[in-house]
């Protein structure tokens, strides 16, 4: 697979990675077949928009894969929330900052008792470390 790479232990103990895929210039996710992580399945396009997609972090909420991601084109921060736990459909992408060039270096996680996720991202522009919280 070409492309830069996070990777992340799903449900189960399944291994998945979310990547920016140099050839295709879009975000994609995949997920290992079994617990080993030696087979793998066809990576899903998760955000097709030009440039999208780089550096990206994921975690799981609800048990689903969810990826934090900059967008190069726009200098948007996005999100996007897998809608089952194998990560197979990608139903909910979302700009959490599009004011300037934010969200270099998104780190995403589970909040409190995990009914919250927070985003720490760094916004380019301002040369400042931003958050945002309460995402559900």
């Amino acid at each position: 697979l070409p492309g830069r790479y996070m990777a992340r232990v799903c449900s189960a103990g399944i291994p998945c990675i979310s990547f920016f895929n140099d050839f295709t210039v879009e975000l994609k996710f995949t997920r290992a077949n079994d617990t080993s992580g030696e087979a793998w399945g066809a990576a899903d396009v998760v955000d097709d928009r030009s440039n999208t997609g780089w550096m990206s972090s994921m975690t799981l909420f609800n048990d689903k894969p969810v990826i934090a991601y900059y967008s190069l084109v726009s200098g948007d921060l996005g999100l996007a929330l897998a809608d089952d736990v194998a990560g197979g459909s990608w139903i909910d992408l979302r700009t959490l900052d599009s004011d300037g060039n934010t969200g270099g270096d998104p780190t995403v996680l589970p909040l409190g008792d995990g009914s919250t996720l927070g985003v720490a991202y760094f916004d380019v522009g301002d040369e400042d470390l931003r958050w945002v919280g309460g995402i559900n």
